[in-house]
């Protein structure tokens, strides 16, 4: 696979996303049936990764913010201790790669390329960390790219588990 052919677009109506399947039935409902509702309500916007005239991906993003356990805020270069509860933040809400291009990283080319997307948007707007809401199985992954597990209760009620990317050690 060529990496600089894959075209990246915001997705619309005139995408076919009827054949894209990454073997998670919830992740592939999403893109066939509710990411372009979620993005004409400003919810969230999906971004689709081409090549060869077909969908091998996809990732969808929306406005997030974080809270820190005080332990957090002291390792997190630059946070006011005290007054930093919530930080700004973008979500992962989905992202997915389709079977057919499993083990050529697709996955990690779409991953980075949405982080890279968010660094250049922190360039205009308050953004600190990426985030993701990881199934279980696949925290090991995310962790291969520096993402890190929120501590906060709060986030101990969901059976997914929150992660953040810290901006200031963007990928390689």
């Amino acid at each position: 696979m060529q990496f600089d052919e894959i075209k990246i677009e915001k997705l619309s109506r005139i995408h076919d996303t009827s054949k894209f399947d990454c073997g998670d039935e919830d992740i592939n409902e999403f893109l066939k049936k509710d990411a372009l509702m979620w993005q004409e309500r400003k919810l969230a916007v999906t971004r689709i990764f081409v090549y060869n005239d077909e969908i091998i991906g996809f990732s969808c993003t929306s406005a997030d913010s974080i809270k820190l356990d005080l332990e957090e805020r002291k390792n997190e270069n630059g946070l006011d201790q005290k007054k930093m509860k919530e930080v700004p933040a973008i979500k992962i809400g989905r992202l997915g790669r389709s079977l057919k291009y499993k083990d050529q990283k697709v996955g990690e080319f779409i991953l980075k390329w949405t982080i890279g997307h968010v660094l250049e948007l922190s360039d205009s707007t308050g953004i600190r960390f990426v985030t993701v809401d990881s199934y279980p199985k696949k925290v090991e992954w995310y962790e291969l790219f520096g993402f890190k597990q929120n501590l906060n209760g709060h986030y101990k009620k969901s059976k997914n588990v929150s992660m953040r990317f810290c901006l200031l050690n963007p990928p390689k």
